[in-house]
Order: C-alpha cells, then structure tokens, then sequence
C-alpha cells in the first residue's frame, strides 16, 4: 500500500510528498483529475508554509530586538548607579545614591523579568525628575525613559509576533490536514480508476534514504 501521511508529519513533509505525486501523475496517461483535484490543496499549504517561515523570522527579529532594548537598558541602569555614585563622591554633603536606588544596589533591576524592568525603572526616572531640572543628575531620567519606551515597545513588537506566529501555525496545520486527506483520496480514487498496481506507482516512497534504497557496493 502507497505511504500516506499522518498528522505528525511536517508541512514540508506534506509538500514534498504531494509535489512528488503531481510529477508522478504526470508521467502517466489519465491522471489529470487527480492532478486537478489535489492542487488546490497543496498550493494553500505552499501559501501558509511560506507565511509561516516568514514569521518565524519575524518572531526571531523582534526577539533580537527585545534582547537588544533590554540589554540598552540594563547598560542604562548600571551607568546610572556609576554616576550617582561618582556623585555622592564629589558632593558628599548631597547624596543622592540611596534616593534613586533604595536598596543600595541595581543587580535586582537588570536581573528581573524584562516584562517586569521598564515600570520599576521608570520609578528611578521619576526620582531623578524629583531632583530638579538644574540637578547635574536629571538628564539622566530623560535617558531612561527613551531606554524605557524603547525597551516597551520592542516587548510589544515580540508579543505581536508571538500571537502572529500562533496564528500562521493553527492555519498551516488546517491546510496540512485538508491535504492530508486530499492525497489519501487520490490513492482511493487511482486505486478505483487505475487498479492496485498502477496506482501505486503514483505514490512516492516517502522514507528516502533506508538501507534498502542504497546501491549494492561495488565489487572489489
């Protein structure tokens, strides 16, 4: 009996068994219905699995550049504790380390969850704003918040992708079953039309590549 596919196999498992059968069918007489009838189905998953590849470049994209925003931010933060404490240094009298970072220290921030970074922070750029306009530290809250919208939006960017990912992959998987089913009729229908024998022919052998696909060696 010809290999049929399963739910498991991949789209381009699915493309490339059903492209094979179309070059099949082609080389013998009588065919054109099942030609005909499987095409549509197999250029919708073509069109969903070209959709979905380039989605999944999308996603990896936007993930490099949530990464990048985060990393922006992160680098902002730790200047920022550098500077205050450069300083509290220089004007002892008027510390500022402890005001903008109540817990003495910034490893927390840069290590959270970066869904999580940009609010907390934005309470840092707020305590700098506190500070005054003519305070040699409040550039540095402008600073933040251009990391921090810079770090919200690449998170939105990812999150969208994510959903358009999910989106492309439900669909593809719809047209990998309609042609799932589309080529198992075409056996039926060549079994019908054609007999067992030839209509096996126009099935390909879909694990390429077994032992018993190899040539014999050669003699010595």
């Amino acid at each position: 009996m010809a290999q049929l596919l399963y739910a498991r196999d991949s789209s381009q498992k699915h493309m490339s068994a059903t492209r094979r059968h179309l070059r099949l069918c082609k080389q013998v007489k009588n065919t054109q219905g099942l030609v005909k009838q499987i095409t549509p189905a197999y250029q919708l998953v073509t069109e969903k699995d070209q959709e979905l590849q380039a989605q999944k470049l999308v996603r990896e994209d936007r993930y490099d550049d949530m990464l990048m925003a985060d990393n922006q931010l992160d680098d902002m933060v730790r200047n920022l504790f550098r500077r205050c404490e450069e300083y509290d240094r220089i004007y002892p009298g008027e510390p500022v380390l402890l005001q903008i970072f109540p817990e003495g220290k910034f490893s927390h921030i840069i290590n959270m969850k970066r869904e999580d970074e940009p609010a907390v922070v934005e309470k840092m750029a707020m305590r700098l704003e506190n500070l005054g306009e003519k305070h040699a530290l409040h550039v540095s809250g402008q600073e933040l918040r251009l990391c921090i919208n810079n770090s919200r939006k690449a998170i939105r960017a990812y999150q969208e992708a994510l959903q358009v990912l999910k989106v492309c992959e439900t669909e593809c998987e719809m047209a990998c079953t309609a042609l799932r089913r589309q080529y198992e009729n075409n056996y039926l229908d060549a079994r019908k039309q054609l007999g067992k024998v030839l209509a096996e022919r126009l099935f390909p052998k879909l694990n390429v590549g077994s032992k018993s696909d190899k040539a014999p060696a050669a003699e010595a």
